[in-house]
């Protein structure tokens, strides 16, 4: 229990100013990472290189999303972000109709991006699209 105590000693003040490496600890915004790094919006603390931004855009079915979005009645959709290990981190409501989505701070390691969303009668239309290294894609949701 001492042993604990005076861990826990140690580690306060530590976890207070941000002395952790990068990728360990939770985050809720920049001031609780260490100096050079940013909060992820995985909610961990990277390194400011280490992190981007992206644009993801889609269609449906080859046609604009702002009007087949409506006319197929798929309301909001669940865009997920992930990587070759596993990681991952998911954003919904995200509006169909919108076409667009911008994410900042994204880990460079999140290399994949997925759409997903039903329409009113049940329907799944689907999406996916490797980032790779890319600032802006588009992929096209089918059903």
């Amino acid at each position: 229990m001492a042993r604990l105590v005076a861990l826990l000693a140690v580690a306060a003040p530590l976890a207070a100013v941000g002395c952790f490496p990068a990728s360990s600890y939770e985050c809720d915004g920049d001031a609780q990472c260490s100096g050079g790094e940013v909060c992820a919006r995985t909610h961990t603390c990277e390194l400011e290189g280490d992190v981007r931004a992206a644009r993801v855009r889609w269609d449906v079915e080859g046609l604009p999303a702002a009007t087949e979005c409506d006319l197929r009645g798929i309301g909001d959709l669940t865009i997920d972000f992930s990587d070759r290990a596993g990681a991952e981190v998911a954003f919904a409501p995200v509006p169909c109709a919108g076409g667009l989505y911008t994410i900042d701070k994204l880990p460079s390691t999140f290399d994949l991006v997925e759409l997903v969303g039903y329409d009113t009668a049940g329907a799944r239309y689907f999406g996916t699209v490797s980032l790779g290294s890319a600032l802006e894609v588009m992929m096209t949701l089918a059903e």
